[in-house]
């Protein structure tokens, strides 16, 4: 019988471990959606619909764009909810642009938009139901109207927890601020943290995410406000005791910002991609986490791709092979 349970665990193991050619490949899926690029936003998946929807990410400079738009996985499919209408009707609907904190509030089946750059600061919700925004205040959410501003901000919700963490964004945010806002009261509760760490940084839109795993809150990298330069540090955010943790590392990635990352709660894994480095010039390299208990390796998958594991106790970025 020992023999067997090793045998199957062996094969298992086996079937854990992605065939050759087959692990990170990059597919591309094609299709666009209109003339005007889109950067320094957040997109985030709703559980009404399951699609993953973003607000405008167009920058002020390129005109007033404040479209929604929804990426239907299934079928591979773009969606306007929102036409764009250049921001001609506001205060009605929101104005355009990019670094927006965007979360969906599980209340109201709504999506919300924070504060974007280059504007005043605003505060919106779009119904998904019936494509309407309307402006938001503290009877939405207690509060909401002291906030700092937290364009720039990386943004993350916990469905264990029930709530939403904005954090960081030096865009226009004074000192270094961690935001909550908690879905466990009616109405929901905007508050700040005062935090001496991590440091104060911007343009972490797309990394820092939930990890449901570890069920904690992960920060990588971004934009320092006090150095003036890229970084590439790794943060936990224990919403327990609202105490964040820095994380060691081995060869990290290099410094960067305004980079995509994504968590796949199936697998486990963590992806980073791409983003900008101290020299101002793009990267496009690939980098995955994967978490496994009690099993530490990191190894070459694939050129440009490395595997970063973890044991129970840690988290270890793998050394970086350009």
């Amino acid at each position: 019988m020992k023999k067997a349970s090793m045998f199957l665990l062996a094969l298992v193991s086996m079937l854990l471990i992605p065939a050759p050619g087959q692990a990170n490949q990059w597919t591309n899926l094609g299709g666009t959606l209109g003339s005007t690029s889109r950067g320094f936003l957040d997109w985030t998946r709703n559980p009404y619909d399951g699609r993953y929807c973003l607000f405008s990410g167009a920058p002020r400079w390129n005109g007033s764009d404040n479209a929604v738009l929804c990426w239907d996985a299934l079928n591979n499919i773009w969606q306007v909810p929102f036409v764009n209408d250049n921001s001609s009707n506001f205060p009605a609907t929101p104005l355009g642009g990019d670094s927006a904190s965007w979360f969906w509030n599980p209340r109201t089946t709504e999506y919300v938009v924070l504060d974007i750059a280059q504007v005043p600061p605003e505060a919106y919700a779009f119904n998904l139901i019936n494509r309407t925004w309307r402006p938001i205040g503290n009877a939405d959410i207690a509060n909401i109207s002291a906030r700092q501003r937290p364009a720039g901000s990386g943004t993350a919700y916990s469905p264990l927890h029930n709530v939403v963490v904005i954090t960081h964004g030096g865009n226009y945010s004074v000192g270094n601020v961690t935001r909550v806002i908690n879905f466990n009261t009616t109405p929901p509760t905007y508050s700040e943290l005062a935090i001496s760490q991590p440091s104060r940084r911007g343009e972490v839109q797309n990394m820092f995410l939930y990890i449901s795993s570890l069920r904690k809150f992960m920060l990588f990298g971004g934009f320092s406000n006090d150095t003036s330069s890229h970084l590439n540090d790794l943060w936990l955010l224990d919403p327990t005791t609202w105490t964040w943790s820095q994380v060691q590392q081995v060869n990290p990635p290099p410094p960067r910002a305004d980079a995509m990352m994504g968590y796949d709660s199936a697998q486990n894994l963590v992806y980073l991609h791409g983003g900008y480095l101290n020299s101002g010039v793009p990267d496009r390299r690939n980098f995955h986490l994967r978490s496994r208990p009690r099993l530490l390796r990191c190894g070459r998958l694939s050129p440009g791709i490395d595997r970063l594991e973890r044991t129970a106790a840690n988290v270890v970025l793998p050394a970086y092979i350009g």
